[in-house]
């Protein structure tokens, strides 16, 4: 088990903004969204491919997940992101629940930056290699962005949406409300049409009828 991060707290100061990064894309529009993001004053956090992206290629300061959970890695790196510390951080209110992240020592988290892996392209080009498709559904991402709308931040899923936040960003003037409510709808909507695709592969290529009875 690796050392934590110590999270500091000063309530009369104003809190430090971090942005959480897990992409499986890292092209040109991540790069400058991240160096904006940085310049913008938020602190990085990142894991895994990404984590060693924005520090070697970028070069900017970045805070690896390993070093908020305490924990590497494990089981092929399927859980990496499935932490307490990050879900806490990502679902905990601004305004009830700060205290209890000073007692547990967990980090706020802000902005959610997550693509998942490429599951439909998987589909297509490994038909038949069952394992190749299973390892290449999302279990981390998903589950972080849901967490990430359920607690209010904002939410990256689309790359085609990076220019159009950096560019706020640039402007001075923050990200408005409708913006961000329009983000997380739009990364439900990515959710659920995974899902979708998911429950395709799991029935062998079609699509499972569901039961009226089934709650949703």
């Amino acid at each position: 088990m690796l050392s934590r991060v110590k999270e500091t707290y000063n309530m009369s100061e104003p809190r430090i903004k971090r942005a959480l990064l897990s992409v499986f894309t890292k092209d040109e529009k991540f790069n400058e969204l991240a160096i904006h993001l940085r310049r913008s004053g938020y602190e990085l956090v990142a894991s895994g491919g990404t984590y060693t992206h924005v520090k070697d290629v970028l070069q900017l300061p970045v805070t690896a997940v390993s070093e908020i959970t305490g924990n590497d890695p494990v089981l092929g790196h399927r859980v990496v992101t499935l932490a307490e510390e990050i879900h806490g951080g990502l679902l905990a209110d601004e305004h009830d629940h700060m205290e209890e992240l000073k007692r547990l020592n967990w980090p706020f988290i802000d902005f959610l930056v997550c693509t998942f892996y490429p599951l439909a392209k998987t589909m297509e080009e490994k038909r038949g290699d069952r394992k190749a498709i299973n390892n290449m559904v999302d279990i981390g991402g998903p589950a972080m962005v849901r967490s990430a709308c359920k607690g209010k931040r904002v939410v990256l899923v689309d790359p085609h949406d990076y220019a159009f936040i950096t560019d706020q960003m640039l402007r001075g003037h923050g990200i408005r409300q409708k913006d961000r409510n329009w983000l997380r709808a739009k990364a439900a909507a990515v959710i659920t049409a995974y899902q979708a695709m998911e429950a395709v592969f799991r029935f062998n290529g079609t699509r499972p009828k569901m039961s009226k009875t089934v709650p949703v």
